[in-house]
């Protein structure tokens, strides 16, 4: 139910969005070798966690910036996986990232692309679905994570995206295989 909320192929439930974050980013970075992640300055502390724990290479492109994460794309071989992560909408200050221009230029350089949609998952899209529905570009994010603690009420977290890559994450990520699942009453209350 929830990879079709966000019209994506499959679906990964976590027990909070901060180990989704963490634990996604962190497994990503470990498989895909020689990879190199393009973090927002102002990105949530469970991201900077993910990309830290990865121990891959990193660039922290300025707030919000498209400009300032292509010169940082740039930088890198063609041929190194790549992941660019950001929040549709900032945890501290409330700005709005220009989804599809951020996904366009991370596309234009082979990156996938990595998405928390924490605060506005419910509040913006047709569907609720957030802000890349809302502005249209859904389709243009490879993983979208989000939370049923805020505006659904509930708990636990999750990661929405491309069967591929969220298989990946269920057969290899720690903080998923190694921890209690969500009760089913939460799961149904979700």
């Amino acid at each position: 139910i929830v990879s079709q909320w966000f019209q994506k192929e499959a679906a990964l439930i976590f027990t909070s969005c901060f180990v989704a974050n963490s634990t996604t980013l962190t497994t990503l970075g470990k498989l895909l070798p020689n990879c190199v992640f393009f973090s927002d300055e102002k990105n949530h502390a469970s991201i900077i966690e993910g990309i830290r724990n990865s121990r891959c290479e990193k660039y922290v492109y300025k707030h919000n910036d498209a400009d300032d994460l292509e010169r940082c794309l740039i930088k890198v071989d063609e041929s190194r996986p790549k992941i660019v992560v950001f929040e549709s909408i900032n945890s501290m200050n409330g700005s709005i990232a220009q989804i599809k221009r951020i996904c366009d230029i991370s596309h234009k350089y082979g990156a996938i692309v990595f998405l928390d949609e924490v605060h506005a998952i419910g509040l913006y899209g047709t569907y609720g679905s957030g802000l890349s529905e809302h502005q249209e570009c859904l389709d243009s994010v490879d993983i979208i994570s989000g939370t049923f603690g805020k505006t659904v009420g509930t708990i636990g977290g999750f990661i929405v995206g491309r069967s591929n890559l969220v298989d990946v994450i269920r057969s290899y990520a720690p903080g998923l295989i190694f921890t209690t699942a969500l009760p089913p009453s939460i799961i149904a209350s979700s």
